[in-house]
């Protein structure tokens, strides 16, 4: 047996990464701190980096001392460890781990901060029969997550791509397009799928793209979330979602100048967008689509419930139940995006508008299943909490006031170094208010706020 003792001083990084259990009070009393790290090198001089933590011990106050055991310390490793089997209310699809998961041999599985992707995951390890060290401290809230979330970067990849088609729909062979329009569908059904939170959050908070281009595809964002919860089958959610992507296909250019514009529409602009629909409709049946879905969402996605909508001013239910999704959906993107004419509606206003405006303009199931689907505080919202600090919601939280959080701006108004993540269940860190997207005058970059925990 060797041992190694490494010395750490006051506030130096290391301490905090070493001893992630103690209060800041304890990280400013402690002078020293000693980690013994045992292991035999068993007739081979490799010896395996991933360590085991014992629980510490307090010495006189300013010395604290833990015990490392290399996992190739298999029987020794078993004798220090007290593993007790995991509650089913630990694993939470979509949230980071709070403690290091084990076998029931004790051999780990999973480190603390790896988030949980599917509820197939999540039954395989309880089936395993997983279990935790009893003595192991959770995971703080301000630990800071590294990888980044693989639902973001296929949200980057589907946003060139939707540039790209929207660019190319004017060239010789529209066919071509409508093909990768189905491929942008199903990479879009895929990103809901591995991480729901970070495609809402992906609408909040995107500010860079061309309107045109990223409003098509947070519309069917939306409509594939609103879709899975109605247990949609796979064929019909992928013709929902092309319908949504292509819905304003013949009035891309006057949708772009729109988006900029300040003044009052012209007769021809107005006359163009009533017309638009059918237009659509039109290139897409020219183009070779058939799919009697796809069409009929495209044609009648601006009908009302009312009957004021148009291009024909359908009533109620004689809407096709695709329409009426992208209608809702269509509604609440465009709210709280600004125009050059308007600031942007913040999240609460906007679910507000879509729930009054249900058994009017909008089908009230697909309404009150939308406001299910937000929450009080959906993803990508920025609110200003307890301690004066704004955060982004990056997760729905297990309570609806409780939404996980990343604090972005301090409490004196300085943009922090990094995002930390703040538990709102704690009354410094509960959310005080929400704020507006323009109130915060920060450039928010998605792959920071939606990735996994592992430190």
């Amino acid at each position: 047996m060797q041992r190694l003792i490494l010395r750490f001083w006051r506030f130096q990084p290391q301490l905090a990464y070493a001893f992630p259990h103690l209060q800041r009070r304890e990280y400013r009393t402690c002078l020293t701190a000693c980690i013994h790290v045992q292991f035999s090198l068993k007739g081979s001089e490799k010896i395996s980096n991933t360590l085991i933590r014992q629980p510490p011990r307090k010495e006189g106050g300013s010395l604290i001392e833990a015990h490392y055991l290399f996992e190739d310390d298999t029987a020794e490793t078993m004798k220090l460890l007290q593993l007790e089997r995991i509650n089913a209310d630990d694993l939470i699809v979509g949230r980071p781990l709070h403690r290091n998961i084990y076998s029931k041999e004790g051999k780990l599985l999973l480190r603390k901060g790896i988030v949980i992707e599917s509820e197939r995951q999540r039954e395989k390890l309880l089936q395993q029969g997983v279990c935790h060290n009893f003595h192991e401290a959770p995971a703080r809230s301000d630990e800071l997550i590294v990888q980044p979330s693989s639902a973001t970067r296929l949200l980057d990849d589907i946003q060139y791509k939707i540039t790209v088609i929207f660019s190319k729909l004017k060239e010789d062979n529209p066919e071509t397009q409508l093909i990768e329009v189905l491929n942008v569908s199903k990479m879009i059904m895929e990103a809901c799928m591995l991480d729901s939170d970070a495609c809402l959050g992906s609408i909040l908070t995107s500010t860079s793209s061309p309107y045109t281009a990223s409003h098509p595809i947070h519309v069917a964002i939306l409509c594939g979330l609103v879709a899975k919860e109605m247990k949609w089958k796979r064929n019909d959610l992928l013709s929902l979602l092309a319908a949504a992507l292509t819905s304003n296909f013949s009035k891309i250019d006057l949708q772009e100048a729109l988006y900029h514009q300040k003044d009052p529409l012209t007769n021809e602009q107005k006359q163009q967008i009533l017309r638009h629909p059918e237009n659509a409709v039109e290139m897409l049946r020219n183009a070779g689509v058939s799919n009697a879905l796809w069409l009929k969402s495209v044609l009648y996605h601006h009908e009302t419930i009312d009957g004021k909508g148009y291009p024909i001013g359908l009533k109620s239910y004689s809407i096709p139940l695709p329409a009426r999704i992208i209608a809702a959906c269509d509604i609440f993107c465009a709210a709280v995006t600004g125009r050059a004419y308007r600031a942007p509606l913040s999240p609460e206003d906007a679910i507000r508008m879509i729930f009054l405006n249900a058994d009017k303009n909008l089908d009230k199931k697909i309404a009150n299943m939308f406001v299910k689907l937000m929450g009080i505080y959906p993803p990508g919202a920025f609110v200003k909490l307890a301690n004066d600090e704004i955060a982004v919601v990056t997760r729905r939280g297990r309570k609806a006031h409780q939404p996980v959080v990343l604090s972005v701006i301090g409490p004196h108004g300085r943009k922090l170094p990094v995002p930390v993540m703040r538990d709102c269940s704690v009354n410094a860190y509960a959310v005080k208010e929400t704020l507006h997207r323009n109130q915060v005058r920060i450039s928010i970059d998605p792959a920071m706020l939606w990735q996994r925990k592992d430190r």
